[in-house]
């Protein structure tokens, strides 16, 4: 994700928020600020969003801070957003020896073989290249796999 995602976040989380609460000031230099908190962090558009929703719902709420909106993002499943399915697929193709990817889309990627002249580091860049060519010839198809199996680890 690049600076302008996380900016465009920024803003349109603190523009819900100040529409929920009159003690926040959605303007362009703390939207910017939110956006450095933002960077380098897990956070997507609409679980950003459901962290000012969740966040207001509750009695005597005191003004959203990024954290929150960090914390709640941190908590979320895979599935809870295409934005953050792409983001799961995007990371685990450069993993070729995990399973994260069938585990959650119940689709087996091609078993690669790599050269046999290649070590280390080198297979496992060449094993992810290949996955990684994989993953975004058939990314739609996995996004939706992954939306609609909604498989969590933590309770199956």
């Amino acid at each position: 994700m690049n600076d302008n995602a996380h900016l465009t976040i920024a803003l349109d989380v603190l523009e819900l928020a100040q529409s929920l609460d009159r003690r926040i000031d959605a303007t362009e230099s703390i939207a910017l600020a939110w956006a450095e908190c933002f960077a380098g962090q897990k956070v997507w558009p609409q679980e950003a969003r459901d962290a000012v929703i969740t966040h207001y719902r509750k009695p005597g709420a005191w003004p959203i801070m990024p954290g929150d909106i960090l914390a709640h993002c941190a908590i979320q499943p895979v599935y809870s957003s295409r934005d953050h399915a792409k983001y799961f697929l995007a990371y685990w193709a450069t993993e070729p020896y995990s399973d994260a990817i069938e585990a959650h889309t119940g689709i087996r990627p091609p078993m690669t073989e790599a050269p046999e002249d290649l070590r280390g580091d080198q297979r496992k860049k060449y094993l992810s290249e290949k996955l990684t060519d994989w993953v975004v010839e058939n990314h739609e198809q996995l996004v939706d796999a992954i939306m609609d199996r909604r498989w969590n680890p933590v309770t199956e």
